[in-house]
């Protein structure tokens, strides 16, 4: 998928599927191995809700990976203790 100046400039009104693979699902082999992909629906984080996350994290750097998928994934939704 190749990104437009026009994807970029929309904000988090877009939304985009990504395919996640099974061994990033997971990393562990299998023996009985899926090889069924997943696809989710991320949307851009703006600089504001980045800004947020920023702060909900002063105290711990740790959540702001968990923070910037929580409020990036569209579907499926899932809460922070999911993330």
């Amino acid at each position: 998928m190749n990104l437009t100046p026009e994807d970029l400039l929309a904000g988090s009104n877009v939304t985009f599927e990504v395919i996640v693979p099974p061994e990033v699902l997971k990393p562990v082999k299998d023996p009985n191995p899926t090889t069924k992909e997943v696809v989710v629906e991320l949307r851009p984080l703006t600089i504001g809700t980045f800004g947020l996350i920023m702060k909900a994290a002063k105290n711990d750097p740790g959540l702001i990976p968990s923070l910037m998928i929580k409020e990036s994934l569209v579907k499926p939704a899932m809460s922070l203790d999911q993330v």
